[in-house]
């Protein structure tokens, strides 16, 4: 019988053979994922758990000792989450990646033990920072938290067109708008496009059923 730490490896073995985004969002060059704790929150659908695997991947390109764990799976919900880290690392893996942490009961207080008490370096994701920071096990003085906005124009139009945009300073856009625009070619349908649909990432993969999506996300 597989133990568990074999089961979440299969999940996340079947989760990397269909995934196949590679646009990395403005955040992923802004952190140092070799902090020990790290936290990115954000609206559902913004995209915190494809940031999640793209640098599962890079850790696996790396030969990293990594893990991704999903801490919605139900099979999940009794485990003690501290405790399976600790036997995480005495075997020698590095990194834990750990999503929807607010699905797990009091999450602050196992965070705070696996960072005291291990050498793994943790990367997670949450909806809310105040939900860290408010959290009663003082996380505030260990993790860094980085909030993944929605899309920007710049983005949108880089996921639509398939190509980089160079990115301004808000000096730049006041002072030489039009020659950015110029260069951007951006169309009227470009930004109507925009401010209609442009928040979610998701948009691009769903765009027949864009509006059904959100509102299954919001419930």
């Amino acid at each position: 019988m597989l133990d568990l730490q074999e089961m979440i490896e299969k999940y996340q073995e079947r989760f990397l053979k269909t995934f196949k985004e590679d646009y990395q969002r403005y955040l992923f060059k802004e952190i140092d994922f070799e902090e020990k704790l790290i936290g990115i929150v954000g609206a559902r659908g913004v995209g915190k758990t494809t940031m999640l695997f793209q640098r599962l991947l890079d850790l696996k390109k790396a030969r990293k000792k990594c893990l991704y764990l999903s801490l919605d799976y139900p099979f999940l919900s009794s485990i003690n989450l501290s405790e399976f880290a600790f036997d995480f690392a005495e075997k020698g893996e590095e990194y834990l990646l750990l999503d929807e942490v607010h699905k797990y009961n009091d999450f602050a207080s196992h965070l705070k033990m696996i960072y005291d008490l291990s050498d793994l370096k943790v990367l997670f994701t949450d909806s809310c920072a105040m939900s860290i920071l408010n959290a009663k096990s003082d996380l505030s003085r260990r993790v860094s938290v980085f909030e993944l906005e929605g899309l920007s124009l710049r983005e949108f139009l880089e996921l639509s067109y398939k190509k980089p945009f160079k990115t301004y300073t808000l000096q730049e856009i006041l002072e030489n708008h039009q020659d950015i625009i110029r260069e951007f070619e951006i169309k009227n349908k470009d930004f109507e496009d925009y401010l209609r649909f442009g928040y979610y990432p998701f948009y691009f993969s769903k765009k027949n059923s864009y509006f059904e999506s959100l509102l299954i996300r919001s419930i």
